[in-house]
């Protein structure tokens, strides 16, 4: 068996592929993973919440976009195309690109690279919750937002789908109920 699929052919831009997918689902599944945090951490569902299913779903949300974004930058390093190294990969704002360093696709692709690192962070930071000061924590936790605002100027600015219709309108759904549950729950925590 294994030598069968050792001759499968792939195509020349499986990688390329694996980047765009991984994008794409990733900023979907960071969407959920913050309205399942919202929804976990607020009284919009009832005076005091208890859904450890939902809980359980943030979590594994939370796990699947950090997967996600590994096999984004996976794919990107193994993109014949493109041609990263390992530094432009994991810090495109200290390598060394042809273009000027100052050019609009490295600011793009650093805008990319620190919300990745910030989900590293977010990710190890809940890890070892019970270890941390509450105040920090939950400083880093929220960080989980200034993810989906970088990753999605990262998407926007660079991303090759960026003109598929229905890829907008998926995407500005999202994003319009990221931005709603947010604003109930802003609306609740200073209302009292």
């Amino acid at each position: 068996m294994l030598a069968q699929l050792s001759r499968l052919e792939f195509s020349d831009q499986v990688w390329w592929f694996t980047v765009r997918t991984t994008g794409i689902v990733s900023m979907f599944t960071l969407a959920a993973m913050l309205i399942t945090g919202m929804l976990t951490s607020s009284r919009l569902l009832g005076r005091k919440p208890s859904y450890p299913w939902l809980e359980d779903l943030h979590k594994f949300l939370s796990s699947t976009t950090l997967a996600l974004l590994i096999a984004h930058l996976l794919g990107l390093y193994l993109d014949d195309f493109v041609a990263f190294s390992e530094l432009q990969t994991l810090a495109p704002f200290l390598a060394d690109f042809e273009d000027s360093f100052l050019s609009e696709e490295v600011i793009w692709l650093t805008l990319g690279s620190i919300a990745f690192w910030l989900a590293i962070l977010v990710d190890l930071s809940s890890r070892i919750k019970r270890k941390l000061p509450k105040k920090l924590w939950h400083s880093i936790h929220l960080s989980a937002f200034a993810i989906f605002i970088l990753g999605g100027l990262h998407a926007w600015n660079l991303g090759s789908d960026v003109d598929n219709r229905f890829l907008l309108v998926a995407a500005g759904g999202v994003a319009t109920v990221v931005v709603m549950v947010l604003t109930g729950r802003l609306r609740q925590k200073f209302a009292g």
